[in-house]
């Protein structure tokens, strides 16, 4: 995850996946991309974090949805390559880093709002049994009829409406927004 910042929808999604894990390896971005710094994002996440034991947070370092596997990520034009970077990304998951953490599943949040995010799942669903990997989607958690977005909460704070963006993440984000 990117969780810039963590929302809510993220500690869903988390906690959505504990139910189903023994060991839960939680994978953020390094990339610092957008309005908080991986240092913030980290805090926030052990923050959200700090009392669960079955969960391991990892750096994305530079082979998970980094500049290397997925430079058109981190462009605005993200037409050309995409496939051939969701496929090469999440092969190398499955070869590499799958194995030497001994994840038998993967989670991701249904994806109504970004197409590339959308792709990427996809992409996910149909490549990573071939690794004897299993791809479980969860329902994007919603407020009030509304999907919770970091996008969303980003839009918000920049607009200086702090308090609204606050009601979309846990308390150990809206300390660091």
């Amino acid at each position: 995850m990117n969780a810039d910042p963590l929302t809510k929808g993220h500690e869903y999604l988390i906690h959505e996946a504990l139910k189903d894990s023994d060991v839960l390896h939680v994978f953020l971005l390094s990339y610092d991309r957008d309005m908080y710094p991986l240092e913030t994002r980290m805090k926030m996440l052990k923050g959200l974090l700090k009392d669960e034991k079955r969960a391991v947070i990892h750096e994305g370092g530079d082979y998970m949805i980094s500049r290397g596997t997925f430079p058109t990520y981190f462009f605005k034009d993200k037409k050309d390559g995409v496939r051939a970077e969701c496929e090469l990304d999440i092969r190398l998951f499955g070869e590499k880093i799958a194995p030497a953490l001994n994840i038998k599943k993967r989670f991701a949040g249904t994806e109504e709002l970004s197409g590339f995010t959308a792709t990427y799942n996809s992409f996910m669903e149909r490549i990573l049994p071939e690794y004897g990997i299993g791809f479980i989607t969860v329902d994007r958690l919603r407020i009030d009829g509304r999907p919770v977005s970091a996008s969303e909460v980003r839009r918000l704070v920049r607009e200086g409406r702090k308090e609204e963006a606050e009601e979309l993440v846990p308390l150990s984000t809206a300390v660091l927004l």
